[in-house]
């Protein structure tokens, strides 16, 4: 099953390398942060299968980082590729002297799930800070580094459709602030490097999904497909809450044209799929059969924006990326990753039962 969901993530990849031009990453030293995590670990895959391409791989170095062990299935996946993994832990300065220079960082370090960046502040505060910071001492002069950072930072503007020159209104003291002020000051990094001649680019992420997340990811769309297998689709509140979707290949296509030539300091990232909660938990509990309760309370998440959409115009024109993975071929595409998980899981809980 392990190998069905590798089949996948190299699938996705191999869409990634067909339609994007990869060529700058040609003899480069490349480090990704969060390479366990949904972004992370499908660009991870996209670059091996670059990697495979090249008659001559001698230059091309690729190093993923987590500061945790890797889970098992994530094990398989690097042993399986033959990917580089380093288990440091960033906020120390001797773990990083461990790390070689680069020539492209893509910090894709984070807490993206809600209870995790609201169940441990203090981390999500230093991914985004002085993780960065002494990343940043180890790429060359003539470097290049992506950060990611999320639609959050729009949090507390109540317009619809943000482009890059907006930022929301939030203060220190919102329920969601570790997180919304970290990317804020994670971006205030980027700026600094590019001021001190790096290319350096954040990119403003708005809800990546696709093949790569487990069954312990706690946001919204993983959820509501776990739930539905379970024929357990109850909802916390009335769904009125809209959000815009995008598959993980466009994210994956987007970032690496980023990297390779953006011309902009700050992008952002989403698709076009926008929808709110109770719909998107209709289409699930119709494609996977399963039964579905929407309370009738408007109960939203504290401090959970109530309208997720950006402005995409500026990826669209500058890399003239036009066609996006329908909203109902990534729902498809995913629930599909997660119904293997999901076996995978009931296999494993009896064998530890035998």
């Amino acid at each position: 099953m392990l190998k069905q969901l590798d089949y996948i993530l190299k699938n996705n990849a191999r869409i990634v390398c067909n339609e994007v031009d990869l060529s700058f990453f040609k003899n480069k030293n490349i480090i990704i942060t969060g390479g366990t995590g949904l972004i992370g670990l499908n660009l991870i895959y996209a670059l091996n299968e670059y990697k495979k391409s090249l008659k001559r791989t001698d230059n091309f170095k690729l190093i993923s980082i987590s500061k945790n062990k890797l889970k098992p299935e994530i094990y398989f996946f690097y042993n399986l590729n033959n990917i580089d993994h380093l288990k440091l832990d960033l906020s120390n300065a001797n773990e990083i002297n461990k790390l070689p220079e680069c020539d492209v960082l893509i910090h894709a370090a984070g807490y993206g799930q809600p209870n995790k960046f609201l169940n441990d502040k203090m981390s999500t505060l230093a991914l985004n800070s002085s993780f960065l910071l002494n990343l940043s001492k180890k790429i060359r002069n003539d470097g290049t580094v992506l950060y990611l950072s999320s639609s959050e930072v729009y949090s507390g503007n109540n317009k619809i459709g943000h482009s890059e020159k907006d930022i929301g209104s939030t203060d220190p003291y919102h329920p969601r602030s570790s997180y919304i002020e970290s990317k804020r000051f994670g971006e205030t990094i980027i700026k600094a490097l590019n001021d001190n001649g790096y290319r350096a680019y954040s990119a403003r992420i708005s809800l990546a999904y696709g093949p790569g997340i487990f069954m312990n990811d706690e946001r919204v769309i993983n959820q509501f497909i776990i739930k539905a297998l379970k024929n357990k689709l109850n909802l916390l509140d009335s769904g009125k809450a809209l959000r815009t979707y995008c598959y993980i290949t466009d994210v994956s296509k987007i970032l690496l044209s980023i990297v390779r030539s953006g011309k902009k300091l700050v992008y952002n990232v989403g698709g076009e799929s926008t929808i709110n909660i109770a719909d998107l938990a209709k289409i699930i509990a119709n494609k996977t059969k399963s039964k579905i309760f929407i309370p009738n309370n408007d109960n939203f998440d504290i401090g959970a924006p109530k309208n997720v959409k950006m402005n995409i115009e500026r990826v669209k024109e500058e890399f003239n990326y036009k066609k996006f993975i329908s909203f109902d071929e990534g729902l498809d595409k995913t629930i599909k990753w997660v119904q293997i998980l999901n076996e995978l899981s009931q296999n494993n809980k009896t064998k530890l039962i035998k």
